[in-house]
């Protein structure tokens, strides 16, 4: 259990202070950057495999390995992270490895993951230099559903596709 440092103690010696998150670690890093969304509800950690499938409401991030389907509302695989199976949510980012499938509102594939795997998205942005090998297809959910549907039920409707590049060289 956590508690408030008692008025003339250092806030160190508050218990569970020392687990907290730096602000060089990559989870520090990623709250800094998305402080409306900062709240992770779960957390695989690096050292740490699970193997089965996971639901919840909330965030998953993972640092570890999950060998299975995740369905939760915002998923992130850090640099460390591997996914092997689907991942379904309304927002992922892949930073690490997934293999399988990805289904999701936003999806954003920054420059050092390594994807292999159907993606279904409404909205799909890659960084230069992320390596995705697969297909991409739009989503197509019904009207009032709440978490995409699998990939294999998705039907084309259109193809957004954003490369986050420097236009320097562009621009001399």
């Amino acid at each position: 259990m956590l508690s408030k440092p008692e008025s003339g103690s250092s806030p160190s010696s508050a218990v569970g202070q020392a687990d907290a998150p730096t602000p060089t670690s990559d989870i520090g890093r990623w709250a800094a950057t998305n402080a409306q969304t900062a709240a992770i509800n779960s957390f695989v950690a690096a050292d740490t495999t699970v193997e089965g499938n996971l639901f919840g409401a909330g965030d998953l991030w993972i640092d570890g390995t999950v060998k299975g389907d995740v369905r939760v509302e915002r998923l992130t695989v850090s640099e460390s992270g591997r996914l092997d199976g689907g991942g379904f949510a309304e927002e992922v980012e892949v930073r690490g490895k997934v293999t399988g499938s990805i289904a999701a509102r936003v999806v954003y594939l920054h420059r050092t993951c390594h994807v292999n795997a159907a993606i279904s998205h409404e909205q799909l942005t890659v960084e230069t230099g992320a390596t995705f090998r697969g297909r991409a297809l739009p989503l197509s959910r019904p009207a009032g559903r709440a978490t995409p549907p699998s990939v294999s039920s998705a039907a084309p409707k259109s193809n957004m596709i954003r490369t986050v590049a420097s236009n320097a060289a562009h621009r001399l």
